[in-house]
């Protein structure tokens, strides 16, 4: 189990090409942040204008407030990135979905991936043609016997042998963020997919890598393509 470490703590408003050494020594970046109440109307109002009306919509067609700024505020983590990376501020018309549904910006060679779970929001980035996929959820209490049909029969097995709820999360996790990475979401048979190991290897070319983190009271897990790519962890504060 690995403890994500945080090598830097930035506000958004100080998100801008001064920051870009954050990137030089790094393959991949996590974005990280956390909410605990609403914010200000005036600060809300400020955030949601930076988006393009449609991404505008999008948001408020959520009816919890907690849906609504997850939704926000991972667009505004990708907002940050593109900002250090490119030098310029995102043209949110030309933030785009495939036909998966996965996100990707016009005309850029940016990768990037989005989860949240419970008021924790992960953004992350590559901006060297690494294929990634990222997921966290919150530890919660379940029956893990009820799983037995989505996982791997060697995921089941450790999960069962381990008796423990991060073992059940852990693999999870690493489906869903493969499944991100692939561009397909979780359409495929999950239980055909075997996370047990730390690669998953489609072809001779096609190779899959996977990490895996515990925060707290989330787990959180992150698959890529390119092997020994350093992933550095910053959080930023709305």
């Amino acid at each position: 189990m690995i403890m994500p470490k945080i090598s830097q703590t930035i506000l958004f408003e100080d998100f801008d090409e001064s920051n870009e050494q954050l990137f030089c020594n790094s393959d991949i970046i996590i974005l990280k942040t956390s909410y605990k109440k609403p914010f200000e109307k005036k600060k809300w109002d400020s955030l949601m204008n930076i988006l393009s009306v449609d991404l505008q919509n999008e948001v408020e067609k959520y009816i919890r407030w907690e849906d609504q700024y997850n939704t926000l505020i991972g667009k505004l983590l990708v907002f940050s990135a593109y900002k250090i990376i490119k030098n310029q501020e995102l043209k949110f018309e030309y933030y785009k979905r495939d036909e998966n549904n996965k996100p990707f910006i016009q005309d850029s060679a940016l990768n990037f991936n989005i989860s949240h779970s419970g008021k924790t929001i992960l953004c992350a980035i590559s901006k060297h043609n690494i294929q990634l996929g990222i997921d966290v959820e919150e530890i919660k209490s379940i029956d893990i016997k009820g799983f037995n049909t989505i996982f791997h029969q060697n995921e089941f097995n450790r999960i069962i042998q381990a008796n423990s709820i991060d073992s059940f999360y852990k693999y999870w996790t690493r489906k869903e963020a493969y499944t991100k990475a692939i561009g397909v979401g979780i359409t495929i048979p999950l239980d055909k997919i075997d996370t047990t190991k730390n690669m998953i290897s489609v072809s001779e070319n096609n190779k899959y890598y996977l990490k895996s983190y515990k925060m707290n009271k989330y787990y959180c897990s992150l698959a890529y393509t390119k092997e020994g790519s350093k992933v550095n962890w910053i959080e930023v504060k709305f």
